[in-house]
């Protein structure tokens, strides 16, 4: 199975936004979507006169959309593509699509649901310019050589081997990819690769690990910092500098916070359930409650947002401690 989720795409109009499946491919440098969902989103095209290398073939690309937005369609944050290249068609990985038949097959998935639409077909690829999309925050596995899930920015996805996939294998149907943005001056693949591979001819040489000068300090403060307290180790932060200068997220942070609140005054059973994690927290020493009047110092404090788990998984309270700041400038 492949990282395939469903996800809402716009231009400009987030009210415009159409739902389809796109298909999560940490092996393409480059977003691709096909011309008729293009047609159906309404679209402005520009030139983009470049090729994509794949696995077995070079493709000219004539078309694509300098920027649109993606966001999973229960997930809050937004992401931005730029550049997303147009084609007839993309790789097939309609068979990849999660569905409730494939995960009441494994217990540790069961309580996953996912939803359908008319459509099962992906017509959307994002790839490595949609990195930030690709941070993985829940994983939910079993046993060996069983299909997982896991949440990214964009929901939840399923991967790994499956019962339906084994069946494809034994109708010789097996799918290779790889996306390659290539200058137009260039003319195959092989050239590329031959490029590529200069990067790995000292591998035959005998190899040798050594610290960077950052490992060593790393290692220095947490070597003089260790200490033991109440049955607990506790070490420094390992700073590159005493005066890190962290940005100001108060803002980011009260904004996720006004969100929470809203969802909870809404939901009083879901309430008590944060509240009661909240409080287990507290009296564990997992964390302490700052007096209110005492102020944060400058540049040296970092707020953490905490949201709640699907409605669909057991509850659990996350923190999101790789929150991107810059989503709310």
């Amino acid at each position: 199975m492949h990282k395939v989720e469903l996800v809402k795409v716009w231009v400009n109009d987030p009210s415009k936004s159409l739902i389809t499946w796109a298909y999560l491919d940490e092996g393409s440098e480059v977003s691709v979507c096909t011309t008729a969902f293009t047609k159906q989103l309404g679209a402005k095209l520009t030139s983009a006169n470049v090729k994509m290398c794949t696995s077995n073939a070079v493709t000219r690309v004539n078309w694509k959309i300098d920027c649109m937005h993606v966001q999973g369609v229960d997930e809050p944050e937004i992401f931005q593509v730029q550049k997303t290249l147009v084609q007839n068609s993309i790789v097939n990985v309609d068979s990849s699509i999660p569905t409730d038949e494939l995960t009441s097959l494994f217990p540790p998935l069961q309580d996953l649901t996912f939803s359908r639409l008319m459509s099962n077909q992906v017509e959307l690829l994002l790839g490595q310019n949609m990195q930030n999309a690709f941070r993985v925050s829940e994983l939910c596995y079993g046993e060996n050589d069983q299909p997982f899930a896991f949440r990214t920015g964009l929901g939840w996805a399923l991967w790994g081997n499956s019962v339906l996939t084994q069946d494809e294998l034994t109708n010789s149907k097996v799918c290779v990819n790889f996306i390659r943005e290539l200058d137009t001056t260039e003319t195959s693949c092989r050239q590329v690769l031959e490029v590529l591979a200069q990067d790995f001819q000292d591998l035959s040489l005998p190899q040798s690990t050594c610290m960077s000068q950052e490992d060593k300090l790393a290692l220095k403060i947490m070597e003089e910092s260790a200490i033991k307290v109440n049955g607990r180790h506790k070490i420094a932060l390992p700073w590159k500098n005493d005066k890190p200068g962290l940005p100001n997220n108060r803002p980011m942070a009260e904004k996720r916070l006004r969100g929470l609140k809203k969802k909870l005054l809404s939901d009083p059973d879901l309430c008590a359930s944060y509240c009661a994690k909240m409080k287990e927290n507290v009296d564990n020493g997992y964390a302490v409650r700052l007096p209110a009047n005492k102020p944060a110092p400058l540049a040296r404090t970092w707020y953490v947002p905490h949201h709640c788990t699907s409605v669909l998984t057991k509850f659990r309270v996350v923190f999101d401690c790789s929150d991107n700041l810059t989503v709310f400038h």
